[in-house]
């Protein structure tokens, strides 16, 4: 296409049309005589008919535990994004490579431990049958929009943005709550053997807030200090009751939670 000439409505309907029928853009691009780039452009929002979207089962909408549990997770080391992504594309036909920019919206949580690492893959799988991948980086990545989608009704994420969902916060599921709590302070949570306290810190005091209230109607009282350079510190007051009502699967966490209390691994509660 002669640079500077504007496609007809002709032109965009036909190139929509083959886009529908299963061409791909390089083909598209050769039939009509246009860069990749334009094909792209006006076709941004078609997806490829032999490209299956990930879609999730409609039971999945309801709150159980494995989605407790990735919502507690995601509040402590989840981040929600959302913007364009560059990459390069060459154009054979005219020998030149072109910046695409495409819309992503997408979800990471980044632990190193193994063990929390594998219950989050695995409390995602349970949820919706899909499974995040790594990105080389320490972090999950989630992309399957359908389970974005369903995330973000709870909450969005961010070290300012997460809350505690409504669902969990006013309901009177038990289960609920623990696992959310514990997946919660698996993540930010700490345990000071020097203090003998267990804490959480962030800089989300709403957030926090939310928490204490959370903990009160487990019967676990708690207070929060600060701020200390822009955060505030949540600190369990009840910890025999924390112990046995939420306690902790990181191992370390555990370990020194039962040295405080002088107690064996197999005391804590499990869901």
């Amino acid at each position: 296409m002669p640079r500077g000439k504007k496609l007809t409505d002709n032109e965009i309907i036909k190139i929509r049309k083959l886009k529908k029928k299963g061409l791909k853009i390089s083909e598209i691009s050769k039939l009509i005589h246009i860069n990749d780039r334009t094909v792209l452009r006006y076709t941004l929002d078609i997806p490829h008919p032999n490209r299956k979207l990930f879609t999730i089962n409609k039971d999945v909408s309801n709150l159980n535990v494995s989605k407790a549990k990735i919502l507690g997770y995601l509040s402590a080391e989840g981040c929600e994004v959302i913007g364009n992504y560059e990459y390069f594309q060459f154009d054979k036909r005219r020998n030149k490579a072109y910046k695409m920019k495409v819309k992503q919206h997408r979800i990471f949580f980044t632990n190193k431990n193994s063990i929390l690492v594998n219950d989050f893959i695995k409390s995602v799988e349970d949820c919706y049958g899909y499974t995040p991948y790594e990105n080389g980086v320490a972090d999950l990545v989630i992309n399957a929009q359908a389970v974005i989608d369903d995330l973000i009704r709870y909450s969005r994420f961010g070290s300012r943005k997460w809350s505690v969902p409504l669902d969990i916060m006013d309901g009177d599921n038990f289960k609920l709550k623990v696992a959310w709590l514990r997946a919660y302070f698996d993540g930010d949570g700490s345990v000071s053997l020097i203090k003998k306290s267990i804490f959480a810190k962030s800089m989300n005091k709403r957030g926090l807030e939310e928490i204490k209230t959370l903990l009160k109607t487990l019967g676990i009282n708690s207070h929060i200090l600060g701020p200390y350079n822009g955060a505030h510190v949540l600190v369990i007051n009840d910890k025999g009751l924390y112990a046995k009502k939420i306690g902790f699967l990181s191992p370390e966490k555990l370990d020194k939670l039962n040295l405080i209390f002088n107690q064996t691994r197999s005391g804590r509660l499990l869901l």
